[in-house]
């Protein structure tokens, strides 16, 4: 009953060890994947976008890029998202 006892405690924590280290570390942000179909418009003078519209994207979960075509993206106009009811999330950059 002893023997049995120590094999079981060892493969509790031989388990517990194997699925700790499969386990992503929750400090270690993801990179984030920008949404594609987005559509954009440069400023005036042409040095920075903004989000025009939804254009083809599908995500739910909108990820806002911090360049499009090498320049910074800087806003969302504000007729960017209206009327989508499918969205439920948007990350902006810093």
């Amino acid at each position: 009953m002893k023997k049995l006892f120590v094999l079981f405690t060892v493969c509790l924590l031989f388990i517990s060890f194997s699925s700790c280290a499969e386990t992503p570390s929750s400090s270690t942000p993801q990179p984030l994947i920008a949404s594609e179909g987005l559509e954009y418009v440069k400023n005036n003078d042409g040095t920075k976008y903004a989000v025009k519209s939804i254009g083809t994207c599908t995500d739910k979960e909108i990820v806002i890029p911090n360049t499009y075509e090498d320049l910074p993206v800087v806003g969302v106009l504000p007729e960017a998202f209206m009327g989508n009811t499918t969205i439920t999330s948007v990350v902006i950059p810093d």
